[in-house]
Parts: C-alpha cells; sequence; structure tokens
C-alpha cells in the first residue's frame, strides 16, 4: 500500500532530523537535543505511533542509502524532535550490565509522560533492564 501524503511528509521531516543527527561525534548531545526541535518546519501534533514509524523507517533508510549511523541514540533524537511539541517528552539514555568483552551495554529512549519508547523493538524500555543514568527534557520552542 502505497504511504499517504502525511505519511511522507513527517518521513522527510524524519529523514532530515536524522540527517542532522549524524553530528553526535561533534556536537554535544543536549546541544543536540535542544536544536533539533528549532529546526523550521517541524510537523506539530504528531501522533507518537505515527512519529514512531516515520523515525524507524527513515533512520533505516539513511542507514541503508547513505551509511549512517542508525543507533538507538539516533531515533531517540528524531523522535523526541518529532514529538517536542507534547508535554514531558524525555530523551532518556541507560546502562546495564553487558554480556562477553563489554562490561557496559547502553541505550537510549524515549519517554513521553507515562509512555516509553524503546527503539530496539516491541519491548519497553524498562523491562530490558536498563538503569535510567540521565534523562534530557526535549521541548520544541513556543
Amino acid at each position: 500500500m502505497a504511504p499517504s501524503p502525511r505519511e511522507l511528509v513527517l518521513f522527510f521531516h524524519a529523514f532530515r532530523l536524522a540527517r542532522r543527527a549524524q553530528a553526535i561525534d561533534r556536537t554535544p548531545l543536549p546541544r543536540l537535543v535542544d536544536a533539533l526541535p528549532r529546526l523550521s518546519g517541524l510537523p506539530r501534533g504528531v501522533a507518537p505511533d505515527a512519529a514512531l514509524a516515520a523515525t524507524l523507517r527513515a533512520v533505516s533508510r539513511g542507514e541503508r542509502w547513505f551509511g549512517w549511523r542508525g543507533t538507538c541514540l539516533v531515533k531517540a533524537l528524531v523522535l523526541s524532535s518529532l514529538l517536542s511539541d507534547r508535554e514531558g517528552v524525555e530523551l532518556v539514555i541507560g546502562i546495564r550490565k553487558g554480556e562477553g568483552a563489554t562490561p557496559i551495554d547502553g541505550h537510549a529512549w524515549v519517554r513521553v509522560g507515562d509512555r516509553e519508547f524503546s527503539l530496539l523493538g516491541p519491548a519497553e524500555a524498562a523491562g530490558e533492564g536498563y538503569v535510567t543514568m540521565t534523562s534530557l527534557a526535549v521541548s520544541a520552542p513556543r
């Protein structure tokens, strides 16, 4: 089934955010969290599930087409920016005990009020054993 015009527009904005989020290796995270929701023309009032679908699609396309990073942090930056006009949006970073040669495993996800978007799959982040280390509030300019 072909995507609707609204889905295409949302994908375009998510793709644009994903491209900007590639700066994570040269820009401090708090600055990116502040800057991305300020990009001009971002849609407002986006349904969380639609924003999640557009985020996952855009990040995976950028990863496949251009070799971009498709990490949970990039996905969390995109999703939190798309939802930034809502109250209580946070980008959360957590850790858990790693496996094998990696003693610590990190993860980023998005919290909107009481709902968490893990970005690892259908399971919620709290059920995956991650302990919150920090969270950054994400808000669009008013």
